[in-house]
């Protein structure tokens, strides 16, 4: 087994799930590990564990003294956030419209949050990312949740492919892999435990 998994290539494309589901039914690669897409009868998609994904911001910012927390008073700051394509900023701009209220404001917008913790921290923005990032080695101290249940998404991470494309035998797998102990190295990846939920 080791001999075979030494002589394998394996290519990795990072990009937002939309544009990676795209190539995945087009057949530019052969799985796609990422958001679970809708019922869609051209993919096959296996769960691996759940995300959920919150409001985030340094420790000491003033939010928290708040002697409420609320979806109005987040407001008052600005934000990091996802780019307006990616679906958790959809999620977290459709959130606060249909309650009537205007979208954060983005001072910035990035293609990649987990990589702009230590500026979160540093600059009082708020931001919304995976608890899994939050919880992450080296992340844990630099930020912290801002409990809102109205501004806390849970999604499902999971292994998808085309139901009736080609899966060679190490995607084969890849995917029975990720089937039995996909949530443990997902969480020992990122230097956590079990997923929190």
């Amino acid at each position: 087994m080791s001999r075979i998994a030494s002589e394998t290539t394996i290519d990795i494309t990072i990009a937002p799930s939309i544009a990676l589901r795209e190539r995945l039914r087009e057949g530019g690669i052969d799985l796609l590990i990422g958001l679970m897409p809708e019922h869609d009868d051209d993919f096959v998609t296996h769960s691996i564990v759940e995300d959920v994904v919150v409001v985030a911001t340094s420790p000491d910012h003033p939010v928290f003294d708040l002697p409420r927390i609320t979806m109005e008073s987040l407001l008052a700051w600005r934000w990091v956030l996802p780019v307006n394509t990616i679906v958790s900023r959809q999620w977290l701009d459709a959130a606060f419209q249909s309650r009537g209220l205007p979208t954060p404001r983005a001072q910035i917008d990035a293609n990649s949050i987990p990589l702009l913790p230590r500026l979160i921290a540093r600059t009082h923005l708020l931001s919304f990312l995976s608890r899994h990032t939050l919880n992450a080695s080296g992340t844990a101290s630099a930020l912290r949740e801002v409990p809102l249940k109205e501004t806390t998404l849970r999604r499902h991470l999971g292994v998808t492919y085309r139901k009736e494309g080609y899966l060679s035998p190490a995607a084969q797998r890849l995917v029975t892999l990720l089937r039995a102990r996909g949530k443990r190295l997902f969480t020992s990846a990122l230097g956590g435990g079990a997923p929190r939920s």
